[in-house]
């Protein structure tokens, strides 16, 4: 089981809206959850958790992602 699985449990289980995105499992469920685009994903998000180390995600400029999400946004 991977270990994002245990923070997104403890997530849902505190009420919280959960967006996935996974560039290998594109139009997929993931724990029950559609994926969807990585735009879609952090619009308007509080939070992000970068749970993999997929070569997109390291090559993210978090300075540009940061645009997309709330004020002040966790990461």
């Amino acid at each position: 089981m991977t270990p994002f699985k245990r923070i997104y449990e403890d997530l849902k289980r505190m009420g919280a809206s959960i967006d996935i995105h996974d560039p290998l499992f594109e139009d997929e469920e993931i724990f029950g959850t559609q994926t969807t685009t990585l735009e879609n994903a952090v619009t308007n998000s509080d939070c992000i958790i970068i749970g993999s180390p997929h070569s997109e995600f390291k090559k993210l400029d978090f300075n540009i992602l940061s645009k997309s999400c709330h004020k002040p946004a966790a990461l």
